[in-house]
């Protein structure tokens, strides 16, 4: 809960393996969908409302990268990526490196 996304950008420029891209996604995916939600703590249109679309956004551009980073791994093993439905690809990856999907959550194993 204390990572910033500086520090997470941090980490992501040390990546060395698939489980650090693992361990980071599930990281910066859980983080970018729960404080998505403090959009909806602020009026449209409010400088509190921007600042939290910019937080959310600067998450969700870092799961994104790594999201591609997991997909051209794939691809790489053979793997087509689905243009809907990601998760089915997704999941066998992460469940590789030590994660499960909980209804939307990357839970470690």
């Amino acid at each position: 809960p204390d990572l910033t996304i500086e520090k997470a950008n941090e980490i992501f420029d040390k990546i060395e393996t698939e489980k650090d891209i693992a361990d980071l996604f599930a990281i910066v995916d859980n983080k970018a969908w729960w404080i998505e939600d403090e959009e909806y703590d602020f009026e449209e249109g409010t400088e509190e409302h921007r600042e939290a679309v910019e937080r959310t956004d600067m998450w969700f551009a870092l799961s994104d990268k790594l999201r591609n980073m997991i997909f051209d791994i794939l691809k790489h093993e053979g793997v087509e990526i689905p243009d809907k439905g990601q998760i089915v690809v997704l999941e066998p990856f992460m469940k590789r490196n030590g994660f499960r999907d909980g209804q939307g959550w990357w839970i470690k194993e």
